[in-house]
């Protein structure tokens, strides 16, 4: 977190591209009005109407108590790395995994036992992420705006307080500067009283969330399923 950070030079935010990119409140509403084409291809359509009844309610909380406009000078910036666990031994390896991963595409069994998901549609410049706290713990699906950046070849992820999403920041998703593993970094905003919980909340989720890939890594690699292409769901192996 913050100063332990070691891209903060490279990764500084959201390029002023990806910010021109983005729709705004308007064509982002349309768009995620029709996003629940894609819910219902990797989650329970019964569940929709809890979809968008909570992007409404994290919409009104933001705006009123956690992340109101105007407000972002007196609160805190809470800057975060995970050096996630992708399989390849390249950064194209990595890549071509990720934009499987990322997609609507159905999960194969060996990756179904990983409770968060983080989705991409591209047709809609939405990113829909279901959080999972603990096993029996999991958030509904929530959305924010996305593009992939084909320069820097990373997603560039914002949610502003008037997205459907419980968190108000940014994120962007790609390789390091090393070009050995794969990065997430961003930054979120909060009242000062409340980091220790934003912090509690991006450890929880993305500790188990990298806990299960590697389980599913570890397991794959035992049955020989060593590369990308092997493992990738939809896959033919």
């Amino acid at each position: 977190f913050d100063d332990e950070c070691r891209n903060r030079g490279r990764v500084r935010g959201l390029s002023a591209q990806s910010l021109a990119e983005m729709d705004g409140p308007f064509i982002f509403f349309c768009k995620w009005l029709l996003s629940g084409t894609a819910f219902c291809k990797m989650y329970y359509p019964i569940f929709l109407p809890f979809y968008y009844f909570l992007g409404v309610l994290y919409i009104i909380l933001k705006s009123v108590l956690l992340n109101p406009p105007f407000c972002g000078c007196v609160q805190s910036s809470l800057r975060f790395e995970v050096d996630a666990e992708f399989p390849g031994s390249t950064p194209q390896d990595r890549m071509d995994f990720a934009k499987r991963w990322y997609s609507t595409a159905p999960r194969e069994d060996h990756f179904k036992d990983i409770s968060s998901r983080f989705t991409f549609l591209e047709n809609r410049g939405i990113w829909m992420e279901k959080f999972a706290f603990f096993v029996y713990f999991v958030l509904p699906a929530q959305s924010a705006a996305a593009v992939f950046d084909e320069a820097e070849r990373q997603w560039h992820v914002r949610a502003a307080w008037w997205h459907p999403h419980s968190l108000c920041g940014w994120v962007v998703i790609g390789e390091n500067e090393a070009g050995d593993g794969w990065l997430i970094s961003g930054e979120f905003r909060c009242w000062p009283c409340l980091t220790w919980l934003y912090k509690w909340m991006i450890v929880r989720v993305l500790e188990m969330y990298a806990d299960q890939m590697s389980v599913v890594l570890g397991s794959a690699e035992k049955h020989t399923l060593v590369t990308p292409r092997d493992i990738l769901p939809g896959s033919n192996s």
